[in-house]
């Protein structure tokens, strides 16, 4: 008798591939294209599942289930299945079992996990609160995370988990271990992070775990960064929920609120390097729309918490319990899934844009600089018209297009105080062709030119780096800017003059103008 040939939707690609070679030709030509990709396969293959690649691609499920009985196979654990046969395990759970501290870990991770779907399904809260406190009184902070984690990538919709990130606190405020013990406890905990790092909640195997934790511990890498930031960020969130633990007062807690704000720079670091990337090249919107979401919620309160004049008190503490799971969801969930992905080549990108945003809570020269990016240093190419420096690239026509389209006139002199250019247009001042290549000082009456050259001498010196002038010329408003140029080494390059007319701005100003003005 011919075995029957099964595909069980619960297992990732990958091990249903390696059981079922075929399956990746009937899964190609559905428009999963990127299966026949080794890399793909062996990477990403991995932690996805049929379910969630269906909707990734927007692929219908039935559609897939159909093709795979068509050639044969029987599907099995499918997600209303799984569905079906959890509902049926919490019932009995629910019914039978009593004290959550007679339940296995498992069971009581599936339990709470029924409690977040049922709030997911519109349930009163109240109700689901009852029948937690009748099977929990102690509840980690692990758990709850890991119930969260497995609805997502079982398929539960981003705004629902959005959500939950909500209710959670009203779900399970009063019971978490965080609640209940003493700062040593608390001490103890923080001091067992390591090992929680590795105990990591998405499917993230030993090796993601091991090869996360080197990247926290190396100096300058991004994640070392983001957790030298937590560390920081987690210090005062702590010291904050003990004030909010005794009956203050708004104004009592006012400055800590007003400094947990500069969590902005921590938190912009992750959402415009890290979750675009994510997102958009490896397919992973999931953890990083839940966060973005929640984030962005997070600073709203902390900013209406501090400018408004109604100081919600019980909201504070919901926000600060959310600045603390934070914490614990990048250690645990976005720091293993970017581990697991990217690149050093997409890394070291990273790390050439953090010092931008500023960081949390650490003085500049305390940062670490990664030793990769210390030894990087970017060539600038001129291949074929295209030109390649470290901000990005472009051809000379966009080049040429970019100066002529700049609201100013520019002037570039070099470092021999020689003019070598003049963008195109109407200036304020005239700038004849016939002037490249004379010294700068010809092209001014002589009772300017001590200035001119005392202007330069000091860039050349060091003595400053730019020189602003507000004037006015046939009537009109304009302000002229100089700027000394330097490479990276502080070696002068030459001087850059920027001429603007400004009637829009002054104007604009002169009335409290706010939005779009013509210049």
């Amino acid at each position: 008798m011919m075995e029957k040939k099964i595909i069980d939707l619960s297992k990732s690609v990958y091990d249903i591939v390696n059981a079922n070679p075929e399956v990746k030709d009937i899964m190609c030509e559905l428009g999963f294209t990127e299966i026949v990709k080794p890399i793909m396969l062996n990477t990403m293959g991995k932690m996805m599942t049929i379910p969630k690649g269906a909707r990734v691609k927007e692929i219908p499920l039935s559609t897939i289930i159909d093709a795979f009985e068509l050639s044969g196979f029987e599907v099995i654990n499918t997600p209303e299945q799984l569905q079906k046969q959890q509902e049926e395990k919490m019932k009995a759970l629910s019914a039978d079992l009593g004290k959550s501290s007679d339940l296995s870990s498992s069971d009581r991770e599936a339990l709470l996990k029924s409690y977040v779907q049922r709030l997911s399904n519109g349930e009163d809260i109240e109700s689901v609160r009852k029948d937690f406190a009748a099977n929990f009184s102690d509840v980690s902070a692990v758990e709850i995370a890991r119930a969260e984690q497995t609805l997502l990538s079982e398929g539960t919709k981003l705004s629902d988990v959005q959500r939950l990130c909500d209710v959670h606190s009203a779900l399970f405020h009063g019971a978490t271990r965080s609640e209940k013990i003493a700062n040593a406890e608390k001490e103890v905990e923080r001091s067992a992070e390591e090992e929680r790092v590795r105990d990591t909640i998405a499917s993230f195997d030993e090796q993601t775990a091991d090869a996360t934790t080197v990247l926290m511990r190396t100096p300058g890498h991004p994640l070392n960064i983001l957790e030298l930031e937590n560390a920081q960020i987690e210090k005062r969130v702590i010291a904050l929920e003990e004030k909010l633990k005794e009956d203050v007062k708004p104004e009592d807690v006012l400055a800590d609120v007003s400094e947990l704000r500069a969590i902005e720079s921590h938190y912009k670091k992750k959402e415009e390097t890290m979750f675009p990337l994510l997102k958009d090249k490896y397919n992973f919107p999931g953890p990083s729309d839940v966060m973005w979401g929640v984030e962005d919620e997070i600073k709203q309160e902390l900013k209406k918490f501090v400018v408004e004049d109604t100081k919600d008190m019980d909201s504070l503490r919901r926000v600060v319990k959310r600045m603390n799971e934070m914490i614990f969801k990048e250690k645990n969930i976005l720091f293993p899934l970017v581990t697991n992905y990217f690149t050093e080549d997409e890394w070291i990108a990273i790390a050439r844009d953090f010092p931008m945003y500023g960081y949390c809570y650490l003085a500049k020269e305390d940062v670490p600089v990664w030793d990769k990016v210390k030894e990087l240093k970017q060539p600038s190419i001129i291949h074929n018209e295209n030109i390649e420096i470290s901000g990005g690239h472009m051809n000379l026509k966009q080049l040429k297009a970019m100066l002529n389209t700049l609201p100013f006139e520019i002037t570039l002199v070099d470092e021999n105080d020689i003019n070598i250019y003049f963008n195109e247009g109407e200036k304020v001042f005239t700038r004849p062709q016939m002037a490249i290549g004379r010294p700068v000082y010809s092209c001014h009456p002589k009772r300017v030119e001590p200035i001119v050259r005392m202007l330069i001498s000091d860039f050349k010196k060091g003595k400053r780096d730019s020189l602003t002038i507000l004037s006015e010329r046939s009537g009109h408003p304009v302000v002229i800017n100089y700027f000394a140029l330097r490479d990276d080494d502080g070696t002068y390059l030459g001087t850059l003059e920027a001429v603007q007319i400004i009637d829009g701005l002054a104007d604009a100003i002169r009335n409290n103008k706010k939005g779009p003005i013509d210049l």
